[in-house]
C-alpha cells in the first residue's frame, strides 16, 4: 500500500502565550509511522500500545492556508490476554448493578454497535478506560483525533486552528464513511468542543447524506460546549468584536487564555490521576485565536437558533454545578465543572435535537468521565443504561433459520 509520510523537521520551540513551548519534534517519528493516503489508509500500531491501532487519512489541502491536512481514527483492538485482563477494568469502572449491556459482542462487525469518541478543544484520545469499558458494555470502540489536534497534528500547523466549523464536519463524514462500512449502528460519544460539533455534523447529514445518518443511533454528549462562560450581555457586546476581527484577521492570537485549574485537577503530576502527553494536551491549554473564537460562537448560535437537530436519540451529561474562574483547589476542583457552565449546558441542551435526555452527575468534573473513581463509575452505569434502552441488540443469525 502506497504512503505518503511527514518528513521530520527539527523542534519549532515556538513559545505560546503560557510560557510553554512547543515542541514537536518527538512527534516526527510517531507522524512518519502513521501518515497515509486516504484510499489507502490502513491500521498502524498505536502511541497508547499493543491494544491500539490509528490509521490516518489525509484529508488535503487546509482551507486555512497552513500544511496539509489529516485526521486520525484509532480502534481497541485487546489482544485475548489484555481481554482478559480488562475483565477488570469493568468491574473497577462499575459497580455490581451496573447493566451490562451487549457483554456478548456480535459475532461479525456489522452486528457490532460501534462508539467514536470525539475529543474537545486542547485534546486527543488517552481515555483508554473509556475504551476498556465500552469494549466490556459489547462495542466497538473507535476515537477520532480532528485535524491539528493529537496525533492528527503537523508541523507548521497552529494547534487546534480552524476558521470554520464545517471543517470538521469532512473529519467526520471520512472516518464515519469507513466505519459505516463495517458496522451497521454507530453511537457518537462528544466531549466539550466536540459536543459542539457532533450535532451540528449530524443535523447537516441529515439532509445532506442521510444514507450514512441512517448508521447513526444515538449521541452522548459529555460536558458540550455550547455557549460562551460570560455573562450573556458580554457576549452579545463581544460577538460584533470577534466577528471583524475572526474575519479580518483570524490568526490572531486571544492573550491570556489558560486552563490551568482544569489541567491541575486531571494530570497525575499535580492533583490528578491520568497520565497524557503535554505536548499534545497541554496542561494550560493550546494557544487560542480570534478566527477559532468566531467559529466556536458561530456554531453555538446555530444551537440556539433552534434550527439543529441531529435526529437521533441524545444523552447529556454535565457535572451539578460549575466553579469558574477560581484557582485549583484540591478539594472543589475535583468535584464540579472548572470550564464551562452547567446552567448554560442545561439551558441549550434541549435545543441539540428532538429527543433529549439530561443528566446532571452530582460531583463530577468537566469530562465527567475523567471524574474521581466512584464519580465516573456513576456516570459509566447512566449512560450504559440508557444506551441499552435505544441501541437495538445485534440481530444474531440462528442456524435453524431456513
Amino acid at each position: 500500500m502506497a504512503n505518503s509520510s511527514v518528513s521530520p523537521t527539527p523542534p519549532t520551540n515556538e513559545p505560546d502565550h503560557t510560557g510553554h513551548s512547543t515542541d514537536s519534534h518527538h512527534l516526527d517519528h510517531f507522524h512518519n509511522a502513521l501518515s497515509s493516503t486516504t484510499p489507502n489508509a490502513h491500521w498502524q500500531p498505536d502511541m497508547l500500545g499493543p491494544d491500539y491501532e490509528s490509521m490516518s487519512f489525509a484529508l488535503g489541502t487546509d482551507p486555512d492556508g497552513e500544511t496539509d491536512i489529516y485526521t486520525t481514527l484509532v480502534r481497541y483492538t485487546p489482544s485475548v490476554q489484555g481481554a482478559q485482563s480488562n475483565q477488570g477494568v469493568q468491574k473497577a469502572e462499575t459497580s455490581e448493578s451496573t447493566p451490562t449491556g451487549n457483554n456478548n459482542p456480535a459475532p461479525d462487525g456489522h452486528n457490532q454497535p460501534a462508539i467514536l469518541l470525539i475529543h474537545g478543544m486542547s485534546d486527543y484520545f488517552f481515555q483508554t478506560h473509556v475504551a476498556e469499558f465500552f469494549a466490556n458494555q459489547g462495542y466497538a470502540f473507535y476515537a477520532i483525533d480532528l485535524r491539528k489536534c493529537g496525533r492528527s497534528y503537523r508541523p507548521g500547523q497552529s494547534w487546534h486552528y480552524i476558521t470554520s466549523i464545517t471543517e470538521y464536519f469532512t473529519d467526520l463524514t471520512t472516518v464515519m464513511e469507513y466505519l459505516a462500512t463495517i458496522h451497521q449502528q454507530i453511537i457518537i460519544i462528544a466531549h466539550s468542543t466536540g459536543g459542539l460539533i457532533a450535532p451540528l455534523w449530524l443535523d447537516n447529514i441529515k439532509t445532506h447524506n442521510p444514507q450514512l445518518h441512517q448508521h447513526m443511533t444515538a449521541l452522548v454528549l459529555n460536558s458540550p460546549w455550547l455557549d460562551m462562560m460570560v455573562p450573556a450581555w458580554m457576549s452579545l457586546g463581544l460577538t460584533p468584536v470577534v466577528n471583524v476581527i475572526g474575519k479580518r484577521r483570524p490568526h490572531t492570537a486571544i492573550p491570556g487564555v489558560t486552563l490551568s485549574t482544569y489541567g491541575k485537577t486531571i494530570h497525575a503530576s499535580v492533583g490528578g490521576e491520568w497520565e497524557f502527553d503535554t505536548t499534545m494536551k497541554p496542561l494550560y491549554g493550546h494557544r487560542k485565536y480570534v478566527g477559532w473564537l468566531r467559529a466556536i460562537k458561530q456554531g453555538q448560535q446555530q444551537i440556539h437558533s433552534g434550527q439543529v437537530d441531529a435526529g437521533i436519540p441524545t444523552l447529556v451529561l454535565s457535572s451539578h454545578e460549575s466553579i469558574l474562574g477560581k484557582s485549583y483547589s484540591p478539594d472543589r476542583s475535583h468535584s464540579a465543572d472548572t470550564l464551562l457552565d452547567v446552567e448554560q449546558i442545561h439551558k441549550w441542551a434541549p435545543r441539540v435535537a428532538a429527543q433529549v435526555t439530561a443528566i446532571r452527575v452530582y460531583g463530577a468534573i468537566h469530562d465527567v468521565f475523567l471524574s474521581r473513581k466512584p464519580i465516573r463509575q456513576q456516570a459509566f452505569a447512566m449512560c450504559a443504561a440508557w444506551l441499552d434502552s435505544v441501541v437495538h441488540p445485534p440481530i444474531m443469525e440462528s442456524d435453524d433459520a431456513e
